[in-house]
């Protein structure tokens, strides 16, 4: 990590004297900040300055050259794996208004509306994320799906799907008897350890097991 540091340092500075910067050099700029902020990530905590700086310039860069940018796709899972960091680290509003941004833009896609709808459920807004649930459930989202599992019950691992799956999403579902209690406890599991609540995840998971219909939704369970 610190000889890497030295490296990427070196081409910061490089790109940092350069008077003028074509579109490659600025994507190249953003890309190198980006992974001076996670490597300084995996050496320090997330919520120190050193390692912040980085992604607040990567995030600055997002008006001015992602519209210029024929590699938006590669630069916006960038910026979505910044906000994700915000989100997984507690800091919701942070990360409610990147993905906000995401959002107003017309990426409606990847689960950003999901997103949204988590980050609002940490909010305690849960009218407004019932509703973005609502347009990803639309859309076919899965993760809008466990969403509102959650938003509807979440009592303990109790965690039972209670309103009715698009239709969308009945073409890939082969139903079967626990099929509802069973993804359910899967993504009250998954939840638990986003909030870093491991010991009540990995009792979802058992009880996913334990109402599994069939190999493959017991295969699942155990490799959550």
């Amino acid at each position: 990590l610190k000889k890497a540091k030295e490296i990427y340092e070196e081409a910061l500075k490089i790109y940092e004297a350069k008077k003028e910067l074509t579109v490659t050099d600025k994507e190249d700029y953003i890309y190198l900040n980006y992974y001076m902020g996670t490597m300084q990530d995996i050496a320090d905590d997330f919520q120190k300055d050193d390692v912040l700086i980085y992604y607040d310039k990567v995030l600055g860069k997002w008006d001015k050259y992602i519209k210029s940018s024929n590699n938006t796709t590669g630069l916006i899972s960038i910026y979505i794996a910044i906000a994700d960091r915000y989100f997984q680290k507690g800091q919701y509003e942070k990360a409610y208004e990147l993905y906000k941004k995401f959002y107003e833009s017309g990426k409606k896609d990847e689960d950003i509306v999901s997103l949204l709808g988590d980050c609002l459920v940490e909010k305690n807004q849960l009218k407004e994320a019932e509703k973005m649930y609502n347009e990803g459930m639309g859309l076919g989202q899965v993760d809008s799906i466990i969403g509102m599992t959650l938003l509807k019950k979440n009592q303990g691992i109790e965690y039972t799907v209670n309103f009715k799956i698009p239709e969308e999403e009945k073409k890939n579902l082969e139903k079967t008897k626990n099929e509802d209690k069973f993804w359910g406890y899967i993504s009250g599991g998954r939840k638990l350890l986003l909030k870093n609540e491991k010991e009540k995840a990995i009792k979802n998971y058992e009880a996913a097991y334990d109402v599994a219909d069939n190999k493959y939704q017991k295969s699942r369970a155990k490799y959550e």
